[in-house]
This record gives structure tokens, C-alpha cells and sequence, in this order.
């Protein structure tokens, strides 16, 4: 909204009304829309700054936008091609990531954020009750705590 409101603000300062509400001429009486008090030929200052402000809209933050997105699609490629497996072992439950694409292994403290998520969302599901979570090289092994 804010992107469109301010490339409309700035194609309304260019504007320059030229007839009544009859349709009659205005000739030197021409006026501008937004500085009704501004003639069209005297306030060369309000085309400046509605060029200005035209040009930005319509070039430089869309080029700032796309690189945005581009930056964003390139961090979150990473994101989406890791996969939380869990395995039940005789009472325990052994969760790793895998790369679904070969990608470059994860730094200690990257795989232990997202072995920490994955492992907290296993636990929020499957898991009734407490269970103790044991961090390893690459694994987390989540004991589930029986109460009586």
C-alpha cells in the first residue's frame, strides 16, 4: 500500500488541471491538482520534485525490492532443504537433519538451533508428559520421563 500510495503521490504532483468542471479551458489559469494556489507554468519546483520522486518509485525501489527478494529467496533456500528424521529406538527417539539436496555440512552452532527446534516440536506432538533431551554430535536422543 505504501509503495503504490507514494508512486501515485508522485504522478499527482506531475498533474496539472487544465479545464473547469465544465470542460471549459482554463488557458493561463491552469492549475496544479495538489498546489491549487501554484499555476502549472510558474512552479517548475513541484515538477522537479515530482520527476524525482517518479524516478525513485519507478526505478529505484523496485530495484532495491527485487534485490531484497532475491537475498531473501537465496537465505531461505538453505532453510527449506533440511529435513528432521526421527527414529524410535528401543524407548528412545532419535532425531537428525538430513539435507535434502548436497549442501555443505551445518556449523556446530546452526545444526544445534535447528536440532533444538526440531527436537522441541517432536516433543510438543508425540511426547506426553516430561522427556529429557540429550545433545550429541549430531543427534538429539529424547528420553521420554515416565511418572507413576
Amino acid at each position: 500500500g505504501l509503495f503504490i500510495g507514494g508512486a501515485s503521490g508522485s504522478a499527482q504532483l506531475l498533474g496539472c488541471q487544465r479545464t473547469d468542471g465544465a470542460g471549459t479551458p482554463l488557458g493561463e489559469f491552469a492549475f496544479r491538482p495538489l498546489f491549487p494556489h501554484e499555476r502549472c507554468k510558474e512552479a517548475l519546483w513541484v515538477d522537479r520534485i515530482g520527476w524525482t520522486t517518479s524516478i525513485c518509485y519507478g526505478f529505484f525501489i523496485p530495484c532495491f525490492l527485487g534485490f531484497l527478494f532475491a537475498k531473501q529467496n537465496l537465505i531461505m533456500r538453505k532453510v527449506k532443504t533440511v529435513i528432521a528424521q526421527a527414529v524410535r529406538d528401543q524407548g528412545q527417539v532419535v532425531v537428525r537433519l538430513q539435507c535434502v539436496q548436497g549442501e555443505e555440512p551445518f556449523k556446530d552452532a546452526m545444526l544445534a538451533k535447528r536440532l533444538a527446534a526440531a527436537t522441541a516440536a517432536y516433543v510438543a506432538v508425540h511426547v506426553k508428559g516430561r522427556a529429557v533431551a540429550e545433545l550429541q554430535k549430531d543427534a538429539v536422543i529424547i528420553t521420554p520421563i515416565v511418572e507413576n
